[in-house]
């Protein structure tokens, strides 16, 4: 679909909501103008609530409300679905004997990947997400979100072809290499998706299930998550080389059902309407809301709320996102935040979480039993994001992040205590159940949590670019490399002493949450606009619930072009 030639009111370029939604031409808009420009707050509010938002209805009737919207997101978090198996099963295959044959070295009377090799697998995969990421904040700005699905999923599809074949080579060198490149393409893929599902969902989602909706993203991560580790466990005892080329050919499934995904998804009504294309959003609207007054009002609630963005942006002298805005104004407040967010994913151990399995055989576990305990902790996931639904809602966004890492400071403090004893078989089994712990618990916190505060509070305008520079594995990449170096046999060797390190960046992580991380619950964007346009202190956050945007007179819930 082209643009579409809309008429101007005047030299501003500003066309009023009822003619936008209802389709008028110049001669009918002309008309009634008069009563267009007499709409108020009051008015706009009032539209609002007669949507899924209002205050008076529950969450449970909001999803009986929105059936399409919420299949919708699910069709969205395919993405995440990949993601989970990819990232646990490329991880998981290097504790397999038959992996072992393939790629590992001797040492002493084992064999072992060496460090180095570790650390540049998991880093540089985690290099490509940040790479995907950053650039899909562009291109879906570009091109949409549909397209960067399709981008997303062909890409792992080259790069699960690289990983398949990457035995081939007659050198170990040659094979770590050639799966390194295959990771560092399987993380671009993925960096694509991972943005793309968090953008769509957030701009589809009514605000008062927002949080579940964007809580599907950790849910689906973790159902691919154990699937993976399902699958690899159940390997563990064959020693050729299927023993790892299933797990790796079985990302070619859910590539396929995030393209099944992609087709069935409609264009986000927030990208068509910043590229003024309105009759393809009421399209948008009427799919997820049917043809109903709710839809009508949706759209002229977020056609009100991108014209105050860029009215505000003009009265600045700007006209269109600049990458310079994130560090200005209300903006580096948010960009701010939601790096921080993504920080403190590192300061509660979630790259050690990523090589679980692996940590625990140098820790002195035998492959079975580590895989094992990493299959508990997985499976423990799905009800533990479950129950995160509640919790968010219930407590609030801050308070379960705040409470989740205190917990884990607790759990890595005895970790580390247990490190102490090397070789005590009482000691080893309390490291494996702490890290499992250490996941139950972030799952119950801040792992759905960050990525929910994370995509609220980013404008719409800056929205992309914002996920795009403050993906968590720009800050997972420097971890994921010196992570392994700390527990690898070959070098640090730290053992369960690890969780010390884990304690001190813990409690800085804790003191910046308290300082910076606003509550999010219950608010709509346009009411958090506010909110970071008037500077409201972090803590006043919880209680200031501004009325949505004021519409003045003669630009009622109009666009700019």
């Amino acid at each position: 679909m082209g643009v579409e030639a809309v008429p101007k009111t005047d030299n501003t370029g500003l066309l009023p909501t009822a003619a936008l939604i209802e389709g008028k031409g110049l001669h009918d808009h002309v008309e009634s103008s008069h009563a267009v420009t007499e709409t108020t707050a009051a008015d706009a509010a009032a539209r609002q609530d007669d949507g899924e938002d209002a205050d008076d209805c529950t969450a449970w009737e909001i999803v009986k409300q929105n059936p399409a919207t919420i299949g919708y997101a699910i069709c969205a978090n395919f993405g995440p679905l990949l993601f989970g198996y990819d990232g646990l099963a490329i991880s998981t295959i290097i504790g397999l004997p038959a992996f072992a044959t393939d790629f590992a070295e001797p040492f002493g009377t084992t064999y072992i990947i060496p460090a180095l090799w570790q650390g540049l697998w998991t880093a540089f995969n985690q290099l490509g997400v940040m790479i995907g990421a950053l650039l899909n904040g562009f291109l879906q700005d570009r091109f949409g979100r549909r397209p960067m699905v399709f981008l997303g999923s062909f890409t792992v599809s080259g790069a699960v072809a690289m990983g398949y074949t990457s035995y081939m080579p007659e050198s170990r060198e040659a094979r770590r290499f050639l799966m390194l490149m295959a990771k560092i393409l399987l993380g671009v893929g993925m960096g694509v998706l991972m943005s793309t599902c968090q953008t769509y969902v957030s701009e589809i989602a009514p605000a008062k299930i927002r949080g579940t909706l964007l809580g599907f993203y950790t849910f689906t991560l973790v159902i691919g998550q154990t699937i993976a580790i399902s699958v690899v466990f159940s390997r563990v005892a064959i020693m050729d080389r299927s023993a790892y080329l299933i797990p790796i050919a079985l990302q070619w499934m859910f590539a396929g059902f995030c393209i099944i995904g992609g087709l069935l998804m409609p264009r986000s009504p927030s990208y068509l309407v910043v590229k003024g294309r309105i009759e393809d959003a009421r399209r948008s609207f009427e799919k997820l809301y049917g043809k109903t007054p709710r839809a009508a009002a949706q759209l002229s609630t977020l056609i009100a709320t991108v014209n105050h963005e860029r009215e505000a942006e003009l009265a600045m002298g700007r006209d269109g996102v600049h990458f310079k805005e994130l560090f200005q104004g209300p903006n580096l407040r948010r960009t701010r935040i939601v790096w921080l967010l993504n920080v403190l994913q590192q300061f509660t151990g979630i790259s050690l979480l990523s090589n679980a399995i692996y940590f625990l055989i140098m820790a002195g576990m035998n492959p079975a039993q580590s895989l094992e305990i990493n299959q508990i902790g997985v499976s423990l996931g799905l009800p533990c994001i479950l129950l995160s639904y509640y919790t968010m809602q219930r407590f609030g966004r801050r308070a379960i992040i705040l409470a989740s890492m205190t917990v884990i400071v607790f759990l890595f403090l005895g970790m580390g205590i247990a490190g102490i004893y090397p070789g005590h078989a009482v000691a080893l089994k309390f490291i494996g159940v702490a890290l499992l712990l250490v996941g139950f618990v972030g799952n119950l916190g801040i792992i759905p949590a960050y990525q929910v505060v994370a995509s609220e509070i980013s404008s719409a305008p800056c929205y992309d670019a914002v996920v795009g520079l403050c993906d968590k594995r720009t800050f997972r990449l420097g971890f994921s490399f010196v992570v392994p170096y700390m527990f690898n046999a070959d070098e640090g060797n730290l053992g369960g002493k690890i969780g010390f390190v884990f304690v001190g960046l813990g409690l800085i992580g804790i003191l910046l949450a308290w300082l910076e991380i606003p509550e999010t619950r219950n608010k709509s964007y346009a009411q958090l606009h506010l909110l970071f346009e008037n500077r409201t202190p972090t803590r006043a956050f919880k209680k200031a619930m501004p009325k949505d945007i004021d519409i003045a007179p003669g630009k009622a819930g109009s666009i700019q072009e």
